[in-house]
């Protein structure tokens, strides 16, 4: 009880039984939707509620805690008083409880506890001479108020007994401060071997008015607290009446409002509703459930039909829809009525006034309220527009925007339904046609995408033009299909042909048109077109395999050399398996030891030493042996694996070459040469990537020779230019491979840091063929010297070539002749020097030379 008084539990607790309260009115409001204003006043008043009987609950506590001290104190001094009459000061420390004297003083105590119930003990205490706080009276006390003293804590103390109670320093203070003359309360409840208590102590004077004791008034903690908790009891009944009323009050003032509220809501929102049927743009209808006669109608519905509402109120749901049958009708109300379904949204049609149908959609509900008679609503909608619109977006979604063209969708609906003519009616034969434009992409790339369009545009004019009136189409009616399947993509079903020769003749037609020159605005344009042929055939299950065999017919005519047709057969579906098989086996060949390396030197031709020598990829197929590249690479390139391959390539090239000079210094080549590949050429950070491989084999710069091909430089000049300067910087060398067969061959060498020049092995092939391609190989050694660059022949395959060459004093060269491609420890052989000193018997003079290619032109 004391310690529920002195944190303020009791308090505390009612203010969570007004929290609580408030929380519950506050969703009762939020569960029923009522106004919050009652919430929010009676929230405030509560807060001030609390707030005033806190402190209301403070003054009352400390009021009760001051008349109770202030009662036990007066008891305290008054007996203090009488002891002194009765002679206290003359009865020692431990008197005979026998005397007359003690006696005396006992039959006092026992008459203040009998006339004072809430006392619990009296009791004096005096200071011996040793210092001792001891019991002088202690009579025995009816604790239990039962008459009865029979619990030993009730018992008389001897006299002169140490009185060991105060043993609390808060209790042990007060009394040394009543032994000093001062009256004291122990307020704090203390705990001793008797029970827990809170104290008077008054002091008693001898006749010199000194202090001789000190009288002590126990009374119970538990009583103390109680008489405190009563007080503040009262108080917290109060303030929990007043809370009460404002929830009450509250809780009615909310109630009414919300009525008043939802009368004046209930008639704005039938205002609301009527306004709002009237002004929609859907038409409103209400019908009886047992005549569906009309019962009301909207302003949208008046204008829907034409008729005024005194003329709608007089017709039935089945005369504003005659063309719903009665039966059809009934079902569905009859479904909506037993709870079945909801809602019914259907497509009709309904009468105008004039006499024609408007087609529209109608929703149809079925409403029962206890407050009004059931009736169904129908919720109707003009859909003439809509409709008009789903017939455009269906042609739409089956024609190609650009080209006004059949698109995939409708070419393939097309082509299955020839295809089944082809397995139902006997004789009947057509043709696909698969056309892709070449250059296409370049004009898209160079004019814009606009320019672009507008080709694509004459193309499908031009495909329209060119076929014969039996064979062309451009809309959606009943014959061979011309389709844009995306891109420059374009297909053409020839319907009803005599045989192949007819698809042909039409393809050849297509090629001279489409390959005539395009004048789009102010540029002038030619594309042709390659095209694949497939005939059909009861064997095509599938739309989709037809396509694809003319698909790989049209990438046959471009490979044949574009601007030409060419008529499937199967052996290009073989073809087309064995390029994806080797594409898949390339894939997990990959990072395997498929892959590896092959040498050959480039050595110098004029004392036959060794110079550098150049990677040159292998591929080992676990069915088809060794591989040459020109198999492979293409792929590679073409599926972006030459990225991957080409960066094992590096490694490895850089690994070997730091293996040779580890074990040879003297004999080891002084450079690796390594082809770089177009995809390679178009990473920014290319050189990065390359002084990284060079760092992690501790290799110089110098030490790598990498090679372009004049026609990868050609395709994007101003990125390969970037990458091969950056390269360059860092000291790597650098060699144009192949060089003479283009058309920029020059331009390279001003516009690249080339170090080195490969001449192509079709000039050293041709050596023997006349003075004009020994001219031209000449020409080209004395290029090299005069702009300081070193020139390496290719392809040298036998002495006289050799021989040559070394005439026209030609640094390096590699070939068969001097070496063919090998493992790496071919190079330590050198099986170069055998050749080269064969050759060099037959080294010629200028005039030999000069005589030489006289010889062989006659």
């Amino acid at each position: 009880m004391w310690t529920c008084i002195d944190y303020q539990i009791d308090f505390l607790l009612f203010a969570a039984c007004c929290v609580g309260g408030l929380m519950t009115l506050r969703r009762w409001l939020q569960r029923r939707r009522r106004d919050g204003m009652a919430f929010d006043t009676c929230l405030v008043l509560s807060m001030l509620v609390l707030v005033a009987g806190y402190f209301c609950l403070c003054s009352v506590d400390r009021e009760q805690r001051d008349n109770l001290i202030n009662h036990m104190n007066a008891f305290a001094s008054t007996y203090a008083g009488e002891l002194e009459k009765l002679g206290h000061s003359n009865v020692p420390d431990d008197v005979d409880p026998e005397t007359s004297d003690y006696q005396r003083l006992e039959d006092a105590q026992r008459r203040w506890l009998e006339a004072n119930s809430f006392l619990s003990d009296i009791y004096t205490l005096r200071r011996s001479t040793s210092g001792r706080t001891v019991l002088v009276v202690d009579s025995a006390t009816d604790y239990n108020r039962n008459g009865i003293i029979d619990d030993p804590r009730e018992e008389r103390t001897t006299p002169g007994e140490e009185y060991i109670g105060f043993s609390d320093p808060v209790a042990a203070s007060a009394v040394s401060q009543a032994f000093d003359g001062y009256p004291s309360f122990i307020s704090e409840p203390y705990t001793d071997r008797w029970g827990t208590w809170v104290t008077a102590l008054h002091p008693m004077l001898n006749s010199d008015d000194d202090v001789e004791a000190i009288v002590g008034v126990d009374f119970p903690a538990a009583v103390w607290g109680r008489q405190i908790f009563n007080a503040r009891l009262s108080v917290i009944g109060i303030l929990a009446v007043m809370e009460s009323l404002l929830l009450g009050a509250s809780a009615m003032i909310a109630m009414t409002r919300f009525h008043l509220s939802e009368q004046q809501i209930a008639a704005n929102r039938l205002q609301q509703f009527k306004t709002t049927l009237d002004q929609t743009l859907d038409s409103v209808f209400m019908f009886s459930t047992d005549n569906y006669q009309c019962i009301y109608v909207n302003e949208g519905a008046k204008q829907l039909l034409g008729y005024s509402e005194e003329a709608l109120l007089q017709q039935t749901a089945l005369q504003i829809a005659p063309k719903m049958a009665a039966e059809t009708f009934a079902e569905l109300t009859s479904a909506l009525q037993s709870g079945t379904h909801q809602l019914f949204t259907l497509e009709t049609f309904h009468r105008h006034s004039h006499g024609h149908d408007i087609p529209v959609e109608l929703s149809l509900q079925y409403v029962s309220q206890s407050t009004d008679r059931p009736r169904f609503v129908a919720i109707v909608r003009d859909i003439t527009e809509r409709r008009a619109i789903e017939k455009e977006l269906m042609i739409a979604a089956r024609l190609d925007r650009l080209t006004g063209l059949p698109n995939r969708a409708l070419f393939t609906d097309r082509l299955k339904q020839f295809m089944e003519r082809t397995r139902k009616i006997p004789g009947y034969k057509f043709a696909l046609m698969f056309l892709d434009f070449d250059r296409f992409k370049i004009v898209n790339d160079s004019l814009g995408h606009d320019v672009g369009d507008a080709l694509l545009q004459e193309i499908a004019s031009r495909l329209k033009n060119n076929l014969s009136t039996t064979d062309s189409i451009s809309t959606l009616a009943d014959g061979t299909t011309v389709s844009r399947l995306g891109g420059d993509e374009f297909v053409v079903i020839l319907d009803d042909i005599d045989g192949l020769e007819t698809a042909c003749k039409a393809a050849n037609a297509l090629i001279a048109a489409l390959g005539e020159q395009y004048q789009l605005g102010d540029h002038q344009v030619r594309s042709t077109a390659s095209i694949g042929i497939v005939c059909s055939s009861p064997e095509y299950e599938r739309a989709e395999d037809m396509v694809r065999d003319a698909d790989t017919a049209m990438y046959e005519a471009k490979a044949r050399g574009k601007a030409c047709y060419v008529v499937y057969d199967n052996s290009m579906r073989v073809a087309a398996d064995r390029r994806l098989q080797t594409e898949n086996d390339l894939r997990m060949a990959i990072g395997t030891d498929q892959i590896f390396l092959d040498w050959q030197p480039v050595i110098s031709l004029e004392d036959g030493e060794l110079n550098g020598a150049e990677a040159l990829i292998r591929w080992r197929h676990p069915t088809r042996g060794v591989m040459n590249p020109d198999l492979f690479l293409p792929i590679a390139e073409e599926t972006r694996m030459i990225l991957p391959i080409s960066d094992w390539v590096l490694n490895a090239a850089c690994d070997q070459f730091v293996r040779w000079r580890a074990e040879s210094p003297t004999e080891a080549p002084r450079y690796v040469c390594v082809n770089l590949a177009y995809q390679q050429l178009m990473q920014p950070d290319l050189a990065v990537r390359v002084l990284s491989v060079l760092r992690e084999h501790r290799m110089q710069p110098e030490q790598l020779q990498l090679e372009v091909k004049e026609s990868e430089l050609m395709k994007n000049r101003v990125v390969a230019g970037a990458t091969l300067h950056a390269l360059a910087t860092h000291g790597i060398r650098l060699a144009i491979d192949d060089f003479g067969t283009g058309y920029s061959s020059l331009a390279c060498l001003q516009e690249f840091p080339f170090s080195v020049l490969k001449m192509d092995r079709s000039f050293i092939a041709n050596l023997n063929e006349g003075h004009e391609v020994i001219a031209v190989a000449h020409s080209v050694v004395t290029l090299a010297d005069n702009i300081g660059i070193s020139c390496v022949a290719e392809g040298i395959e036998d002495p006289v070539q050799l021989a040559v060459l070394q005439s026209m004093n030609c640094s390096y060269g590699q070939g068969n002749f001097l070496c063919p491609p090998g493992p790496a420890d071919n190079i330590r052989k050198k099986q170069w020097l055998r050749s080269h000193h064969a050759a060099s018997d037959m080294l010629m003079s200028d005039t030999e030379l000069q005589e030489f290619s006289l010889l062989t032109i006659t």
